[in-house]
């Protein structure tokens, strides 16, 4: 049976958190902490800041390039390239998270207690597979929610993973 994608989440947070290197971060440094970083709120927008802090290698956590690279290929199965240097964007165009690797594009959608609206991630795909910025990378998009939901637009749910 494949795993869901909160399974696999906890998995990797489990692993992330006990690591040493998360530890002494923890020992370290009394800000950011998780807490300030979420301002407290239940909102995507902080939700998709603490992924785009959690998943970027230059951040100040401290993790090192192979610990956010295990929370990448959970949100991203199918991506199988190179994550030495990524350019983590939040809300380029709209979109919750961009993440520009050498030679893939990774488009997160995140919705925490909503849904995709109208042609939303329509645009955001045609948007990001149209442009010129990107030239010939391969892209993979997700739609990150709470329980692991489908786009509500059963056209996007192909290109899309969950």
């Amino acid at each position: 049976m494949i795993e869901s994608f909160h399974s696999k989440f906890l998995t990797v947070m489990n692993i992330i958190l006990l690591s040493p290197e998360f530890q002494k971060l923890k020992k370290e440094l009394s800000d950011p902490n998780i807490f300030s970083i979420l301002s407290l709120g239940h909102y995507e927008i902080r939700h998709s800041n603490f992924l785009a802090w959690l998943i970027n290698p230059q951040e100040t956590h401290k993790l090192k390039n192979d610990d956010c690279l295990k929370l990448i290929k959970i949100l991203f199965p199918n991506f199988k390239g190179d994550y030495e240097n990524p350019l983590v964007y939040r809300e380029k165009d709209n979109i919750d998270l961009l993440i520009e690797c050498d030679e893939d594009i990774l488009v997160l959608e995140n919705k925490v207690y909503a849904k995709d609206h109208t042609n939303q991630l329509k645009g955001y795909r045609e948007k990001v597979t149209n442009s010129k910025e990107y030239g010939s990378k391969k892209i993979h998009f997700t739609y990150l929610t709470l329980k692991g939901d489908n786009p509500t637009d059963k056209d996007e749910v192909c290109f899309w993973a969950t």
